[in-house]
């Protein structure tokens, strides 16, 4: 994986449902698509820049076809910036509080 210059992978997260990510796929087919969720640090300016990313990877097609997508909002994850390669995030979870389906007035939360 290939990130941009002045960003860092901080760890994966784990999620039982992509709109737990915020990740609405409709129109594509994604569903033989393994799926990673991870976050990462922009680390080029002063307060800490967290994103959610979405690899999808189909190893069905002849030519294995991988896209990322980048969450378009900054992620609050409750930590200052990841100051060493020896801090740890050991597990991080995503998921909203929807009250039913067609609830449109939620909140997506992650736990690290």
């Amino acid at each position: 994986m290939e990130l941009k210059e002045h960003e860092q992978f901080i760890c994966f997260v784990d999620f039982n449902k992509d709109e737990d990510l915020g990740f609405f796929p409709k129109g594509l087919r994604i569903e033989c698509c393994s799926k990673f969720a991870y976050i990462t640090e922009n680390t080029s300016r002063k307060d800490p820049i967290f994103n959610v990313n979405v690899l999808l990877v189909d190893p069905y097609n002849d030519h294995p076809q991988i896209a990322t997508f980048r969450s378009t909002k900054t992620v609050d994850v409750g930590l200052d910036r990841v100051e060493s390669d020896n801090d740890i995030v050991v597990k991080a979870i995503m998921y909203n509080n929807k009250a039913n389906k067609d609830d449109k007035n939620y909140d997506i939360k992650i736990l690290i």
